[in-house]
């Protein structure tokens, strides 16, 4: 019944394998709960690809799953790079993670301060 619990994503043109637990993964994503409670093949060999994906993404957003913290490693969450951070937000949105979508919008708000993002919202 382990293999039935993990699931496998391999990552990027590599195909780096990264393990995850389905259910919580479910919980989080309406994409992935529908793919693998569908009747497809992609539900019953436990295995997703997503080759168009950065590796850094995915691995940010497993720290995410399992935390609900964006870190990379030792970085504190306003290190992490806009670029990074906007990544995640189109994966997010690919993969229909509403809440993880939520987290990096507050961090991206919390990193612009003053800067043209934060001018425009107190101006509204």
């Amino acid at each position: 019944a382990r293999h039935r619990s993990q699931l496998i994503i391999t990552v990027g043109s590599e195909a780096q394998p990264l393990k995850v637990h389905r259910d919580l993964i479910c919980f989080y994503s309406h994409f992935f709960r529908a793919a693998l409670r569908s009747p497809f093949k992609k539900s019953l060999d436990g295995k997703v690809h997503l080759p168009d994906d950065p590796v850094e993404v995915l691995e940010l957003f497993m720290r995410w799953l399992y935390t609900q913290k964006l870190t990379n490693g030792e970085c504190e969450p306003r290190n992490l790079s806009r670029t990074l951070l906007f990544d995640l937000y189109v994966f997010a949105d690919k993969c229909d993670i509403p809440q993880l979508q939520n987290k990096v919008v507050d961090l991206v708000m919390e990193k612009s301060g003053a800067g043209i993002i934060g001018k425009e919202i107190t101006r509204i």
